[in-house]
């Protein structure tokens, strides 16, 4: 408990940092690098609706807000590999050293490099081109005090700061370098209520805040912060159209808000499809799009893509293919290709290393499940054990059962059914699993009863995939959720098909019922695919969401 209350603490001193300030570009994001055709670049923004606009600031040339601009479009370019926007910048800092873009500018590239490889050895390097940005802009204020862009650019200043001294256990300097940083962008919005870069910033702000953990929240009301998501996601609507820098990342976190949190799958895929149509060259619109189709479990759509970003991004760029072989390391195992699988996870583990805890217990969990799967019962074992030791809740129900129950040779046929239903070949899966059942009917042995109750929930699923709802629910009606319940996972299933159905049928009463029965779950503790349609189920039974 003492290393869970720890964690809230540090969580929300990052927090604090790093969403009251705006992430500048696109590419400061986890995952991040770019290609090279410039002018495919150049020439999607200028179609489409994304615009960058020069700044309004007074006392530039307008040659110095074109370097500006272009540094910014050559930053989406080119990301991760800054040589070029870094010599843009620094041709700002030539014509103007009294001036704080360039630096302003630069600091941000750094924050993006620092937050794809915190072991990189730019960190120094952040630190010095935000205190540069700082002590310029504090400069021009004493003129200028009022100056949203000085505003702006203070806020993303001093998060960076934030995130310098955090990086180096200065809990407190962290604590106070973003509370300023928040605080300079809600000032920099008093003075111009539409200024759409500092509606994200606080936009992000409010909307963190109202839908964090419960360990979270009293934590922030003690310190006299509280949230708001509406208001959150109107203000990063708002950044769509107001923005000079933000156009990119309000959608991108638009789209993350909009997939894990509020149900709303539409939106996210309009967003996400919407970055990398526009920019087909950078990765890691790409990435993020073959995460949103694993996330709702669709794996061949996920698989094509992660398999173009393997392809497409450099080798050196170590963070993208340690996310590339991670997921298909997943993916091929829900597909049942374990040998494959175990090759990519493999990879994960020697090559590229284990980057957090819940990329440490899922790639043992499902190298463990996967040696399993091809009969290697005692080398699973010591996996999940190794998946158990981590201290984090992803996938605990599934390996508490795999510890204490090795697979049985129904589970083996369940397995070959959940393949094909994976694979899209739904008809298939419906007759394997009715074939299999017909052998069970008569068996009174208590597996077998699990065993069957299972074969009846693959049909009921495969018969969803078909739209085939009377078909679904007349199997539905047939399984006993009581022989089913060692395995939480089985459960979480059951009562998510319940609720297609019912939904399908325009009983949404009925459909929240067993809707209901999945939110008195360890949501945490479920497969991510459950909590995104739990998620989207609620919003379409109820119009909104009111739990998450």
């Amino acid at each position: 408990m003492r290393i869970r209350v720890i964690q809230h603490i540090r969580f929300l001193i990052v927090f604090l940092i790093v969403f009251p300030i705006i992430s500048t570009f696109a590419f400061s994001q986890e995952n991040s690098t770019g290609n090279k055709d410039q002018n495919k670049l150049l020439n999607s923004t200028e179609k489409d609706t994304i615009k960058f606009k020069l700044f309004e600031i007074e006392g530039v040339s307008d040659e110095y807000k074109r370097r500006i601009i272009e540094g910014i479009k050559l930053s989406y370019a080119n990301s991760p590999d800054f040589e070029v926007p870094f010599s843009m910048f620094d041709s700002l800092t030539a014509m103007r050293p009294d001036r704080p873009e360039g630096f302003f500018l630069k600091s941000a590239l750094y924050f993006s490099l620092y937050s794809a490889n915190p072991r990189s050895v730019h960190f120094d390097s952040l630190k010095y081109f935000s205190d540069k940005a700082i002590e310029l802009t504090k400069k021009l204020m004493e003129d200028d005090p009022d100056n949203k862009y000085y505003k702006l650019y203070l806020g993303a200043a001093y998060g960076n700061m934030g995130l310098y001294y955090l990086n180096n256990g200065s809990y407190w300097k962290a604590y106070r370098n973003g509370k300023k940083g928040k605080n300079y962008l809600e000032d920099a919005l008093k003075t111009d209520p539409d200024f759409g870069d500092a509606q994200f910033g606080i936009g992000i702000f409010y909307y963190y805040t109202d839908v964090l953990s419960k360990y979270i929240k009293p934590l922030l009301y003690i310190i006299g912060m509280s949230g708001d998501r509406k208001k959150g996601l109107s203000m990063l609507e708002a950044s769509l159209k107001n923005s000079t820098l933000a156009q990119v990342e309000s959608r991108d976190y638009l789209a993350r808000f909009y997939s894990r949190y509020e149900g709303r799958r539409d939106k996210a895929e309009q967003y996400l499809l919407f970055l990398h149509e526009t920019f087909p060259d950078n990765p890691f619109y790409l990435f993020n799009l073959s995460v949103f189709y694993y996330d709702y479990g669709d794996y061949i759509r996920s698989a094509e893509l992660f398999s173009k970003v393997e392809k497409e991004t450099d080798l050196k760029y170590k963070f993208y293919h340690r996310g590339v072989s991670f997921y298909l390391g997943l993916i091929y195992h829900k597909l049942g290709d374990y040998n494959i699988s175990n090759t990519y996870l493999d990879r994960v583990v020697n090559r590229y290393g284990m980057s957090s805890e819940i990329l440490r217990r899922n790639t043992y969990f499902f190298i463990g499940k996967n040696l399993e799967c091809l009969g290697k019962r005692n080398q699973a074992l010591s996996y999940y054990k190794k998946a158990e030791d981590v201290d984090i809740d992803s996938h605990k129900y599934e390996i508490e059962y795999y510890l204490e129950n090795a697979l049985s040779e129904g589970d083996f046929k369940l397995i070959e059914t959940d393949k094909l239903i994976n694979n899209r070949k739904y008809d298939k899966a419906i007759a394997n699993a009715k074939s299999n059942l017909s052998e069970l009917l008569n068996t009174s042995n208590g597996k077998s009863e699990r065993i069957a109750n299972l074969f009846r929930l693959r049909i009921t699923e495969a018969n969803l995939k078909l739209d085939n709802i009377e078909q679904a629910k007349k199997e539905f009606v047939q399984i006993n959720v009581r022989e089913i319940d060692e395995n939480k996972v089985d459960i979480a299933r059951y009562f998510t098909a319940g609720a297609e159905i019912y939904l399908a049928l325009d009983k949404k009463e009925k459909a929240w019922e067993y809707l209901d029965e999945v939110y008195g779950m360890e949501r945490n503790s479920l497969p991510v695919y459950f909590v995104r349609q739990a998620l989207y189920l609620q919003r379409k039974i109820l119009g909104e969401i009111k739990k998450r």
